[in-house]
């Protein structure tokens, strides 16, 4: 992926949506490892221990999963901001877009970094395949998500991890024209201050032309400092991922 102008770096740097929506959430402020913690339907405020030095926060929701029963994984990465950047973006967009799914929403936080960093890359690779190990997660329904800088996040991660992902659904980012082997429902609002979506749609049309199986919608009213009003958009986009890996 090519590297973002310093202009849009500072720009994700600063962005945050404001909007808090109203959920509830158990704290739990001492780090666990994910083969030791107990699945409990709901929302949930987690320190997840990667290994002995790595641990990362994560808000959890959590569907009713029964005996013996595999579920889907969706992985949502959150917007650029302060560090309750990934808790703003779970409640406002990522849960009430996707809970629907009835799979395991880890909305994880990027501790002031980038997603696409090394450091970022290697807790979210250990983070995910901890879970597929140790939670009754269906492996051939993995899902990547994520706005701004989290779009930038799941598109790089679908490209470069094609075998743990089954799709992957960005939201306002910016790419660039690649071939990638998992399906992409991408979401982009026409008046998008820092990502052009014309920019966007060419780069879409380009790597399709290269092999690549993306899914575009462009949002007419739509800009990007307004997370929080894409919820019906990824509801729609995630139906029809749905309706076509599932």
């Amino acid at each position: 992926m090519k590297t973002l102008r310093p202009f849009h770096l500072l720009l994700l740097l600063c962005f945050s949506v404001s909007v808090y929506a109203q959920t509830t959430t158990k704290d739990q402020s001492k780090s666990i490892t994910v083969k030791k913690y107990t699945l409990k339907k709901g929302k949930h405020d987690v320190v997840l221990k990667l290994n002995n030095k790595q641990h990362i926060n994560a808000r959890l929701s959590i569907p009713e999963i029964k005996p013996n029963q595999k579920t889907p994984l969706i992985i949502a990465l959150h917007w650029a901001g302060d560090s309750n950047a990934y808790k703003e973006y779970s409640n406002c967009l990522a849960f009430p877009a996707l809970s629907f799914l009835n799979g395991i929403i880890v909305a994880p936080s990027d501790h002031g970094l980038h997603w696409t960093t090394k450091e970022n890359e290697s807790k979210l690779k250990q983070l995910i395949n901890s879970i597929k190990k140790h939670w009754p997660i269906d492996a051939t329904k993995i899902i990547i998500t994520g706005y701004s800088n989290g779009a930038i996040g799941s598109w790089y991660y679908a490209q470069k991890y094609p075998e743990l992902f089954c799709a992957s659904l960005p939201v306002s980012g910016t790419y660039e024209a690649s071939k990638i082997k998992v399906p992409l429902y991408v979401i982009h609002g026409k008046n998008d201050e820092l990502f052009n979506a014309y920019r966007v749609e060419n780069t879409i049309t380009a790597s399709n032309k290269l092999g690549s199986t993306i899914q575009f919608k462009l949002l007419k009213e739509h800009s990007h400092f307004m997370g929080c009003a894409y919820v019906k958009a990824l509801h729609e986009m995630a139906t029809l991922l749905q309706s076509e890996q599932f």
